[in-house]
């Protein structure tokens, strides 16, 4: 299924080109690399996805996607052991948040962050 799950980001990505629409780059590239990370191996490239994927949302001003990719980032931090990396990328992103503290995102963001996953 994670070959169904690349040839479909492949087509998202021809569709942002074809469209010119952009909005969903951030979270094109955070499920790339969430793929990327269920393959032995692809544990850089997935990081690079990740990586972009918080640029990206930060380029937009999408919030809501900068959580997402930067929850997913963590989580793959926690997993190798970084932990204050994890804390660094993560930690003033869900800081930044006020309200709708049990919303799914926060509430992943929030597990990630205590190396909880949900």
């Amino acid at each position: 299924r994670i070959d169904e799950g690349m040839a479909l980001i492949a087509a998202m990505k021809e569709f942002v080109v074809y469209s010119d629409e952009h909005s969903f780059e951030p979270e094109i590239a955070r499920l790339e690399g969430e793929l990327l990370l269920a393959q032995p191996g692809k544990e850089a490239e997935a990081e690079a996805c990740l990586e972009r994927a918080i640029d990206q949302a930060r380029k937009a001003g999408s919030r809501a996607l900068l959580l997402r990719a930067a929850t997913s980032l963590a989580r793959r931090y926690v997993a190798a052991g970084r932990t204050e990396a994890a804390q660094n990328v993560l930690g003033p992103v869900w800081a930044s948040f006020k309200e709708g503290q049990q919303t799914r995102d926060l509430v992943r963001a929030k597990a990630a962050l205590t190396g909880v996953f949900l």
